[in-house]
């Protein structure tokens, strides 16, 4: 793959991801109810924008990158709305998220090949669900 197809990839899922991130803010403001209900709602609206890029990129690795990069920002959440800063276990816990997270986002980010590279057991599957791909990629993978 080229450079420069490379960074229309990065810039693509970088897009991708501002999207998510934003609609699931606005769902986090305008969903009442516990602090629990919003970031399941905000997480629901990021899901279904990240499933729908992967439906238009016929590519479910869109998703990816969520896997470890929510987790680091739902531990910074509950620290924050729950006050917990001052809590040794609470911030050790949020510590350990992060370092998991960043591991895991840094190993994605340096075996990722653009828009075109699917992870293997996507294209597995594709293969087994054929015309279903979408269905079961929404819940097996996304949900």
């Amino acid at each position: 793959m080229s450079a420069s197809t490379l960074q229309k990839s990065r810039w693509v899922y970088f897009a991708s991801y501002v999207l998510a991130a934003a609609l699931g803010v606005l769902t986090l403001l305008f969903t009442p109810g516990s602090p629990f209900t919003q970031a399941v709602a905000a997480g629901a609206a990021a899901t279904l924008t990240l499933y729908a890029c992967s439906i238009v990129f016929k590519n479910s690795g869109f998703y990816d990158c969520y896997w470890s990069a929510t987790p680091v920002v739902y531990a910074g959440a509950w620290l924050f709305a729950y006050d917990a800063w001052s809590q040794p276990r609470a911030l050790l816990s949020a510590l350990v998220t992060a370092a998991w997270g960043i591991r895991l986002t840094t190993n994605w980010a340096t075996h990722w090949e653009g828009l075109t590279h699917e992870d293997w057991r996507y294209v597995d599957l594709r293969a087994k669900t054929g015309g279903a791909y979408a269905v079961a990629s929404f819940f097996a993978l996304h949900v």
